[in-house]
């Protein structure tokens, strides 16, 4: 069955290619640089051809077997076959959709990739060459192949972090402006951040202290509006009080001046 599949897929391929050609932009340039002994003056030909003519179309033979007639019947047929299998894979999975279907696909390839990993061991064969088999071996042999695992796992990151510090040392050379001046940029930035929170932090406190103010001026204008309203009435009181004194001051006064006696002419 495999085989079949195969045989139809690369006859599907065949007539596609056929059909549909492939617009090979870079032919020219490829030959150009491909053909190192032509001269120059066939060089500027090439080069005024390509600038005059259509890009390279690579045309692929027309295949020897021919497709097969298929009607629109059994094309419905297949769809629906197609649509009930990709159905009862999204039931297998466990989704709803074709998105969720990537990602159970992937989670499931990874899963496998994992598992099967775990069961490999990095293994010295008969022609001495070290290669991945599979971990069913004896128990010094799997020590070995740990071993050498260990050791091939420990030159890689030998080599890695010296490829690493020279990679950090060309940076360093290259971007130590860059470096300084981002370190003087950091500086200033965290100053100013600093700058700013304590700004934010009495901005709170003052906040805080004039909503308290405010409410303590209220209740301060109140009671100095009714001290001022006492004291209005208290002084009401006494002009009051001076007025009925000084209207008393006159009535004896005149009294005084009838109990004395008329002076002599």
């Amino acid at each position: 069955a495999e085989a079949l599949i195969r045989e139809e897929m690369l006859t599907l391929l065949q007539h596609d290619a056929h059909a549909h050609p492939f617009m090979n932009d870079d032919m020219d340039t490829v030959e150009a640089t491909t053909d190192k002994k032509q001269s120059k003056k066939e060089k500027k030909k090439k080069k005024r051809k390509k600038g005059g003519e259509a890009p390279g179309i690579l045309v692929a033979p027309p295949p020897e077997k021919s497709l097969d007639f298929i009607s629109e019947e059994y094309l419905d047929k297949a769809k629906g076959l197609l649509q009930e299998e990709f159905d009862s894979v999204l039931q297998e999975k466990g989704v709803s959709d074709a998105e969720n279907l990537d990602e159970a696909v992937v989670s499931d390839s990874v899963k496998t990739s994992f598992d099967g990993a775990s069961g490999m061991v990095y293994a010295d064969k008969e022609d001495n060459k070290s290669r991945w088999v599979q971990a069913s071996i004896s128990g010094p042999d799997r020590i070995a192949a740990l071993q050498a695992e260990h050791s091939a796992l420990e030159e890689a990151a030998i080599a890695l972090q010296k490829r690493a510090d020279k990679l950090e040392s060309r940076l360093s050379l290259r971007h130590g402006g860059y470096a300084k001046r981002f370190q003087a940029l950091r500086d200033g930035t965290l100053q100013s951040f600093a700058e700013l929170k304590h700004a934010q932090i009495e901005e709170e406190v003052y906040s805080t202290l004039l909503a308290q103010e405010g409410r303590g001026i209220v209740s301060r204008v109140e009671k100095l509006e009714e001290e001022i309203r006492r004291l209005e009435r208290d002084e009401s009181e006494a002009q009051k009080q001076y007025g009925d004194l000084l209207h008393e001051k006159m009535r004896l006064r005149v009294k005084l001046r009838q109990k004395q006696p008329p002076s002599e002419g």
